[in-house]
């Protein structure tokens, strides 16, 4: 039996307990030494009700801007080089990340500018719209039909990477080979889910490590909201198939251990880039004389608290 002091004191820490964490982010970019003209976007963590940017220090040995996009509103640092030496862009953020839960929801109603737009790798055709119908069957409410969109998801993919292709968040290739990473898991259920008018929206950002207080980060995480007709409920549904017992939990919630960066696919940059518009947005852009260009990148991170 609990004593009733020790009884106090569980129910104090519980109601106390933290729903966010708080990051250090450094993004360093390498500019190297070449001739002609150089652009480079390189992706700002944004600010919603999920995420607060305590601290921004942007350190460049050139003149920079930063810019939003005027569709999503997503953040870019800017920078427009000639004849560059060997340099560094360093952006050191901290960062406020809060649990999504039913208490704080996403109600930023611009986002539905896109959220029901055919894109390069998310079709809208009259196939794909029978095939969801089937899926959700009887269901009214966008709540209840992405719910079934969310587990036939879950049931039909694998996060698997190990089929080329992966990674692009192209809905036929996830429907061929039911295999991918987060970006073909929420694709597919994107495209499911803008086929029957269900307004959905593509978000990326960096997972932050679980069992580390800092390091590096070496890959993106992706994950998906659709409105449910007054808010963004999201999704991760890759998570969800690493972590079955988690499934239910990933329906409408998100955990703090990552950071947004962008939203929305076929981004175009502002200023605007002369090539294609970017399938998503996570990593440096860079353009030489008008052409994309490669350069080196790396992301750490620690946990402040």
């Amino acid at each position: 039996m609990i004593r009733p002091l020790l009884l106090l004191l569980l129910l104090l820490s519980s109601s106390f307990a933290k729903d966010f964490k708080l990051f250090e982010l450094i993004y360093t970019v390498h500019i190297p030494k070449t001739e002609g003209n150089l652009s480079v976007w390189v992706p700002l963590p944004q600010n919603s009700v999920l995420q607060e940017i305590i601290k921004e220090n942007i350190h460049s040995n050139f003149s920079y801007q930063i810019t939003e996009d005027p569709i999503y509103k997503n953040r870019m640092l800017f920078i427009k080089i000639q004849n560059p030496e060997d340099s560094k862009i360093i952006i050191k953020t901290v960062i406020k990340r809060f649990e999504a839960n039913e208490k704080r929801r996403d109600k930023r109603k611009y986002l539905l500018r896109e959220a029901l737009k055919e894109k390069r790798y998310i079709p809208i055709n009259e196939k794909i719209k029978n095939i969801a119908l089937r899926i959700v069957g009887k269901e009214k409410t966008p709540l209840e039909r992405a719910r079934k969109l969310y587990y036939h998801t879950l049931d039909t993919l694998e996060y698997d990477k190990s089929v080329p292709g992966w990674g692009r968040g192209d809905f036929f290739y996830a429907r061929e080979v039911c295999k991918g990473n987060c970006t073909d898991f929420h694709t597919y259920f994107i495209t499911l889910a803008r086929n029957i008018d269900i307004p959905a929206i593509f978000e990326i950002g960096f997972p932050i490590p679980k069992d580390k207080k800092e390091g590096t980060i070496k890959g993106y995480h992706c994950w998906a909201s659709f409105w449910d007709g007054e808010k963004w409920i999201p999704v991760d549904i890759s998570e969800a198939d690493k972590n079955p017992s988690k499934k239910d939990y990933y329906f409408g919630h998100l955990d703090f251990y990552r950071v947004s960066f962008t939203i929305g696919r076929d981004l175009k940059l502002k200023p605007l880039q002369k090539g294609r518009p970017l399938n998503y947005f996570i990593y440096p852009y860079v353009e030489l004389n008008q052409k994309p260009y490669r350069v080196k990148y790396e992301i750490t991170f620690k946990l402040i608290e």
